[in-house]
Parts: C-alpha cells; structure tokens; sequence
C-alpha cells in the first residue's frame, strides 16, 4: 500500500510541474507576442546587422509552439529585435538533427531559459556559426 501511495504521490508532483511549465511557456509566448506583431526598426543576430523587413523575421513571427521531439538544441544564436513597443532577446537554438530548425528561449523568464516556448523553421541562418 505505500508503493502506491508513493507512486501517486510521485505522479502527482511530475503532473504539477509539467502544468506549471505549461503555465510559463504560455505566459512568456503572451508577452512575446505583442513584441513580434509590432514594427520592428532593427535586428541584430549574434550583433550583426540584419534586415528588419527580412524573412527571418517572417519566420520568427511563424514561430509554433514547443513539440515532442527526440533531439535538442546545439549552440544558441541571439536574436535582438528593437520593436515600437520594445527589445526582445530570443535564443535560438539549433536542432541537433534538423539544422533548419530554432528551439526558441526566451531570457525574460527563468524557466523559459531552459525550457523552449517556440520553434523556429528558417534557413537564414545557415551562415551563422552556432
């Protein structure tokens, strides 16, 4: 009787933090949203000079929500976007098995440091060195 109780216990405690991670993500991608749909003056990837008007904004702006995947970010490219309501810093890490796609962090809140609240699928950075 206390493995069970220990079990569900243990369940219990894994279910509420994968809730409460849930919460995050989904409070940091409601505060990067506004950042993303506003007009964007410039970007700067690793501190080069992008175009603000360039297809990889269009891509970050497609951004989809975190998925299951069996592989991880390699390396992070920073991305700094100075917008009218604001700067935005997003990491994007490169995915070990898909060099197309970004797992999105976010440094505006501590778990999403580690925890992705996004994925990017763009070639632009191909050039950048992660």
């Amino acid at each position: 009787m206390r493995f069970i109780l220990c079990l569900a216990l243990f369940a219990g405690i894994i279910n509420v933090e994968a809730v409460v991670e849930s919460v995050i993500e989904s409070a940091a991608r409601k505060e990067i949203k506004p950042l993303l749909a506003a007009d964007i003056s410039s970007v700067e990837v690793n501190g080069q000079s992008f175009a603000p008007d360039g297809q990889l904004i269009a891509d970050i702006r497609n951004m989809s929500q975190p998925m299951g995947h069996h592989s991880h970010p390699i390396g992070n490219v920073q991305v700094t976007l100075n917008t009218a309501k604001g700067r935005l810093i997003l990491y994007l890490g490169r995915d070990s098995g898909d060099p197309h796609e970004y797992w999105v962090f976010y440094p505006g809140f501590g778990a999403t440091l580690s925890n992705a609240v996004g994925h990017v699928f763009t070639s632009v950075l191909d050039s950048i060195k992660v």
